[in-house]
């Protein structure tokens, strides 16, 4: 099934970045910087020669691999380099870091040129374009998929730092327990059209928002650490949520049947 080994494949790809902190964080500031720099020049350069691949699939693949180094150099290391220099507060700066993502959205709705299906979706609703949205080729998915792979990683902090915020929602608050119920959900749906995919580069690009917003339910359990077990909390709305979530996929599991992406 090649959306199920695509998921697995990103989840391997991700740690990268992770090593790479790890590594960069045991060096001095001018050590931490060089391995930044290398990591950021590595992405340049595999977005650069993806012009020479003839596969879909395996430019998208590269996709990813440069994605998570310019998470990796740009934010794991370099934002928090920074933080650490200027003595920031860690949760507070990447929550600024909302002033960036709203004209980014709104880039992303009103261009049209973007063929995401979360926003083709929402323009298909909101019908912002004066006519009917142009159906123009694609043809180099590597810097696209590094780029989605970035931001759909960032969106993904700055929703969950403003959802543990205490002084916003906090661990336990309504939004974050309504965020763990949306990400149930919509992983779950997620997973399920992942899991269909017919075409490798699809699958590759289909989970990356997969990835993100299932992980996004992992950390949340986590952070729910002092309960022995989340569903089995004497806790009416989240019990509620997550079973509405469940019955809710199962409906939308039955309704699509055999029908293709």
């Amino acid at each position: 099934m090649r959306g199920v080994a695509a998921f697995f494949i990103f989840l391997f790809i991700i740690p990268l970045g992770h090593i790479l902190t790890a590594g960069a964080i045991r060096l001095s500031a001018f050590g931490q910087i060089t391995i930044i720099l290398t990591a950021l020049l590595t992405a340049v350069a595999i977005m650069y020669c993806s012009k020479f691949l003839k596969s879909e699939a395996w430019e998208t693949f590269w996709g990813l691999i440069a994605g998570v180094l310019l998470w990796a150099s740009l934010f794991e290391m370099g934002f928090r380099l920074w933080v650490k220099t200027f003595n920031l507060d860690d949760i507070k700066s990447v929550e600024l870091t909302l002033i960036l993502l709203v004209p980014l959205l709104l880039y992303l709705f009103f261009n049209e040129a973007v063929r995401c299906t979360f926003f083709v979706n929402l323009r298909t609703i909101a019908k912002p374009q004066r006519h009917p949205s142009p159906e123009a080729g694609i043809d180099r998915w590597c810097p696209r998929t590094a780029l989605k792979v970035f931001f759909t990683m960032w969106i993904g902090h700055v929703v969950l730092y403003f959802a543990y915020d205490d002084s916003i929602f906090g661990e336990r608050g309504f939004m974050t327990k309504a965020l763990f119920a949306f990400c149930f959900f919509s992983g779950g749906y997620l997973f399920y059209r992942l899991i269909i995919a017919q075409e490798m580069g699809f699958a590759f690009r289909y989970t990356v928002p997969t990835v993100v917003i299932i992980w996004c339910c992992v950390e949340t359990i986590g952070r729910w650490r002092k309960y022995p077990d989340p569903f089995t909390v004497a806790d009416p709305f989240l019990i509620g949520v997550v079973s509405l979530a469940l019955l809710l996929l199962l409906f939308t599991i039955v309704r699509s049947g055999k029908r293709q992406l």
